[in-house]
């Protein structure tokens, strides 16, 4: 997929951001991430409530996230997955962390703050 190339974006009055001077490696990363994510993400009302899966299976991005923020790897999850390539759960854990649940968190954290 081609995305379109801007050349300069204009937030408000004197806030301009230059897209011809970001870092070629940025703009390779996030063309990456753009293509894992059309091609790992899925989200469907039937699936979960539309809760955002990884493609063609029943595995939720906030529970990739929530395993390899327990201390587990990619790795890991490519050995209790093996036919998933490695790059979704990747891509699973970048979108999980840029959209995050909305809502107050589960539990109580302010407990283990006292």
């Amino acid at each position: 997929m081609d995305w379109p190339r801007l050349e300069n974006i204009e937030f408000a009055a004197y806030t301009v951001l230059h897209l011809e001077d970001v870092p070629a490696e940025l703009v390779t990363a996030i063309d990456r991430y753009l293509r894992d994510r059309e091609a790992f993400i899925h989200s469907d009302p039937d699936i979960l409530g539309g809760t955002p899966v990884i493609r063609g299976t029943r595995i939720t991005v906030y529970s990739v996230l929530g395993r390899l923020d327990g201390g587990e790897t990619i790795d890991d999850l490519v050995e209790d997955y093996p036919g998933i390539d490695p790059r979704a759960f990747e891509t699973a854990e970048l979108y999980a962390r840029s959209h995050p649940l909305r809502g107050r968190p589960a539990g109580r954290p302010w407990k283990t703050a006292s």
